[in-house]
């Protein structure tokens, strides 16, 4: 396991396989020892449940390194990432729509919110009623989808107050409108428990929600100009999102200095038109300068070869701490 990115191996196994051994565990003696062990099994399951803790915040916590034996690290706040939807449009290798949970201090944002996130959200111990903000790449349903379903949970069943803040591309609203009054008609229309603010996404101007900076990077996904690369800065960590893109030079700015980049591989070695291919990845690594990549939104063919590959694979769950 590497430096940096905890609860992650490239193992790529699901994650409760990946908590076991002795090699993550520190030797300490009589009762700091004693302590010490009882304290980082609590940590451990809080981190795993998300929610367990208040407000639904794992960050509260110190940061448990689970590394090499003798080695700890120990930070006022960390960034979970909750890998909630990994898969494509198809639901290649029964994977959800891509959805990725931010949880920082008390701050809760997802990056994408594909038709299948609610279901994510409730395997994940996600609570949907304390998300602040949502962050979409671009308008197709397996990235926004989830929308609609997210504001029918907040309205009918927690009854949330929780303000939500919505930010995308332009059309964002009017879409997500729509889908929602042909999914359940008049859901949107009369009172709500709860304020919705739409935004807009600008390459020139970062976008601001709480402790979270947002800057947009045009991409390259078929014929639409609004199309776009996440960053997300928030407590000092990067985290960027190359949402669904062929290879485009703008993904070089996009991943420079990030602790993480999330890189869409629907393809192996064929590339396909609007998307990445692992060749292309793979070739160009030395030109992202991030410490970390991950893969998601992978075809039947990435999948196939899923234990081959050089680069790290997220899964539906996986839960990394930055």
């Amino acid at each position: 396991m590497k430096t940096g990115i905890q609860l992650f191996d490239e193992s790529r196994k699901p994650l409760g396989s990946r908590l076991r051994g002795n090699d993550g565990l520190w030797t300490l003696t009589g009762f700091a020892r004693s302590f010490y062990c009882h304290y980082l099994f609590f940590a451990i399951i809080s981190r795993l449940l998300v929610n367990s803790v208040e407000n639904g915040i794992v960050s509260q916590l110190p940061l448990v390194y689970l590394g090499k034996k003798g080695e700890m690290s120990m930070a006022s706040t960390s960034v979970i990432l909750n890998c909630v939807g990994t898969g494509d449009a198809f639901g290649s290798g029964g994977r959800l729509n891509s959805c990725f949970h931010l949880a920082a201090a008390g701050e809760q944002l997802l990056l994408d919110c594909g038709c299948s996130s609610l279901i994510g959200m409730q395997r994940c111990g996600v609570i949907p009623s304390e998300i602040d903000t949502v962050v979409i790449s671009h308008l197709h349903g397996d990235h926004f989808g989830g929308i609609p379903y997210l504001l029918l949970e907040g309205k009918y069943l927690s009854q949330r107050i929780r303000p939500l803040v919505l930010i995308g591309p332009p059309g964002l609203q009017q879409r997500v409108e729509a889908a929602a009054e042909a999914l359940y008609p008049g859901m949107i229309g009369g009172k709500s428990t709860f304020p919705i603010e739409y935004r807009l996404l600008d390459p020139k101007k970062p976008v601001q929600v709480n402790s979270a900076k947002i800057e947009s990077f045009q991409v390259k996904h078929g014929s639409s100009q609004h199309v776009y690369g996440l960053r997300v800065e928030i407590f000092g960590k990067v985290i960027s999102y190359t949402g669904d893109t062929e290879w485009t030079d703008n993904l070089i700015p996009l991943a420079q200095g990030s602790d993480l980049l999330i890189a869409e591989c629907s393809a192996y070695d064929q590339p396909v038109p609007a998307h990445l291919d692992y060749f292309t990845l793979l070739s160009k690594r030395n030109r992202l300068s991030c410490r970390k990549l991950l893969l998601t939104h992978m075809g039947s063919e990435m999948l196939k070869r899923i234990d081959q590959l050089e680069l790290d694979a997220a899964n539906d769950g996986d839960l990394i701490e930055l």
